[in-house]
């Protein structure tokens, strides 16, 4: 997954996670996000509260995403389908920024696959907060 590509889904995943995130409650801070924040990050976020959510990288977003699934996926019935993509999407991050050697090139076809599965993905979820319609079906 390229640096474009991680910033590119960053840009989908803070509006829409601070959204849904944000419903949970006063306490949605400590409740829904801290806790998947990954260690490395976890005095920053406790120190800067919920701004943090504004400077966190793909990994985090993508950790507080599949932390809260199941929330989401009984708030709005989402097809579990769409979970392979975040699962997707997080490794692709990871192996960027943990390999020691290059992407082969085929598999930057599936990143950007994943990609572009995860804007419509949000935009139904967004647009069924109204209505609650299925996700994905």
């Amino acid at each position: 997954m390229t640096f474009e590509m991680q910033m590119e889904a960053l840009k989908i995943l803070r509006p829409f996670l601070w959204d849904e995130l944000e419903d949970a409650g006063c306490n949605w801070w400590n409740d829904t996000a801290l806790p998947f924040i990954s260690r490395r990050n976890q005095d920053r976020a406790w120190n800067m509260g919920a701004r943090y959510f504004f400077r966190m990288d793909l990994a985090d977003a993508l950790k507080i995403l599949m932390g809260n699934w199941n929330i989401l996926e009984n708030r709005y019935d989402i097809e579990p389908r769409y979970f392979r993509v975040i699962c997707h999407l997080k490794e692709a991050r990871d192996h960027q920024a943990h390999a020691h050697r290059p992407m082969p090139s085929q598999w930057i076809s599936y990143d950007e696959m994943a990609l572009n599965l995860l804007r419509p993905m949000v935009e139904e979820i967004s647009a069924s907060r109204l209505g609650l319609a299925k996700v994905g079906g």
